[in-house]
């Protein structure tokens, strides 16, 4: 590995926008995951869920994120199973703001990739009505997902 920071593809010209803006959040996101301690009683700050008191398609994901960084998967997994891909997702945006090869990885699949990143968010609003419709009006059959409803309101 090149230690020359100036050669790393988040500093370098050549790299483009879309991801330098990936590499940048993922590193903030990383920073922010490992800053918050894991088992916090926390405030949650979801418009829909302060306001409402159920849960949106993304209730859950920060947490499920930052458990899955601290290596707690099976937690994480019941607040969103969305997390762990998420967290990978931002593991690899992290590395390749140092690694050029994982760089023009991505710049050679970005279309590929934008299709995925399209139908995962589709995927997550599916879970999350299912979630929503199994909370709501069939809570015996939750079998753990409720969990995302442990955070307290802003608004109580």
């Amino acid at each position: 590995m090149n230690w020359n920071w100036k050669t790393w593809p988040l500093f370098a010209g050549d790299t483009r926008g879309e991801l330098r803006t990936f590499q940048i959040l993922a590193l903030a996101g990383i920073a922010f995951a490992f800053a918050v301690p894991q088992n916090i009683d926390a405030i949650s700050l979801c418009y829909f869920y302060n306001i409402t008191g159920l849960p949106c398609p993304g209730c859950g994901l920060t947490r499920s994120v930052t458990r899955t960084l601290h290596l707690d998967p099976a937690s994480a997994f019941f607040l969103n199973p969305f997390g762990s891909p998420i967290a990978f997702g931002m593991l690899f945006f992290a590395a390749s703001a140092f690694v050029r090869p994982l760089a023009t990885w991505f710049d050679a699949r970005r279309r590929l990739i934008s299709y995925a990143l399209l139908w995962g968010g589709l995927m997550l609003l599916i879970f999350g009505l299912a979630r929503f419709v199994t909370l709501v009006w069939f809570p015996e059959y939750a079998f753990g997902f409720d969990a995302v409803l442990h955070e307290r309101r802003l608004f109580e």
